[in-house]
């Protein structure tokens, strides 16, 4: 799991907060999602995690202010030589987009080219539009021998790069806000990939549907006893009754209303898990009747191949000489000759 948290340094509170887990885990969906609770009149201060275009646009689509860090060579600041040992305040307009026509090859100081594997929400993959962005960059001299880079919307006759200096400075306070919470909530050496090591006593569980837990009818009330054993409250979005609270006098007839139901519902997701399998290996067994093969087709053999092996066999040419001819990996090499 990956806690995505909003602070807020001047009242010392966490204000907002996405949870993900480790296959979404992306900290720049988690801020883009958060930016709605944001007043305008706040400065998003954030680390270099964050940096990119897309979020970028998303801050200033929403009107807010930020201060963020970015990396000196590489990523934003790549293609505008901003000097390591020295500071510099400029503002920079580009213009994203996800073509590559000669006018944005012949100006590469102008254009951002956004490949297709990348992220870019306001700009969909194939599209012939393009997306001005504008913003400061400053290089700021930390320490004797430390600079940052930091990249911002805030303008030099409001702020001057001390006044974003001291801002940035500022986001030390969300480091010690993090090292309290993990001591305080006892997070140290929470680490778990089962929800039962996760949820606590009190806790309420959400689940979009019966059959996350399990397609077996047993398991599912196995898993649904535990949680009531640990005291985890359990709401099933596709069964309403779950979402409902009743006074304490009256829980039994939501237990029990609940007990029909998962029994029903159990033995629905059972049944068509008992399908599907039987379905599928219907269908196997039709496609091994037209003699459909299964798995990687098979590999054809390098074009080289009887002709070094007639080394290899006859002793003129070492296996390591083979393999380095052929160009192909010592596993595979010895796979094939096992096979041919």
């Amino acid at each position: 799991m990956h806690l995505n948290a909003l602070y807020d340094i001047m009242n010392r509170r966490y204000i907002d907060a996405v949870l993900q887990d480790s296959r979404n885990e992306n900290e720049h969906s988690a801020l883009i999602s958060m930016l709605e609770n944001i007043g305008h009149e706040s400065i998003i201060v954030a680390d270099r995690g964050y940096e990119s275009y897309n979020t970028i646009a998303h801050l200033e689509n929403n009107g807010l202010k930020y201060v963020m860090r970015i990396k000196t060579s590489g990523g934003i600041a790549q293609k505008f030589n901003i000097p390591h040992n020295e500071e510099t305040d400029f503002t920079a307009d580009i213009i994203i987009t996800r073509r590559q026509t000669n006018e944005v090859k012949a100006n590469p100081e102008l254009y951002r080219h956004i490949p297709a594997f990348s992220n870019f929400d306001f700009l969909p993959k194939g599209s012939k539009d393009t997306y001005p962005l504008k913003f400061r960059i400053i290089r700021l001299r930390i320490s004797e021998d430390n600079y940052e880079t930091i990249v911002t919307n805030l303008c030099d006759d409001e702020f001057s790069a001390e006044d974003i200096k001291m801002i940035y400075k500022m986001r030390w306070g969300i480091e010690t806000s993090f090292r309290e919470l993990k001591y305080q909530v006892g997070l140290i050496a929470f680490h778990s990939k089962k929800k039962r090591q996760i949820l606590r006593m009190g806790d309420t569980l959400v689940i979009k549907e019966l059959d996350r837990l399990s397609r077996n009818k047993a398991d599912i009330k196995r898993e649904l006893e535990e949680f009531k054993t640990a005291g985890v409250r359990v709401k099933i979005l596709d069964i309403p009754t779950t979402l409902t609270d009743f006074p304490p006098d009256q829980a039994w007839i939501l237990e029990m209303i609940n007990s029909i139901l998962i029994e029903v519902l159990g033995s629905i997701a059972e049944n068509e898990r008992i399908k599907i399998r039987s379905r599928q290996r219907e269908g196997i067994e039709a496609a091994k009747k037209k003699n459909v093969r299964f798995g990687w087709p098979p590999k054809s053999l390098p074009h080289n191949w009887q002709q070094i092996m007639a080394d290899v066999r006859s002793e003129n040419k070492k296996p390591v000489e083979a393999i380095r001819e052929l160009g192909i990996s010592r596993s595979y090499f010895y796979k094939l000759y096992s096979d041919n």
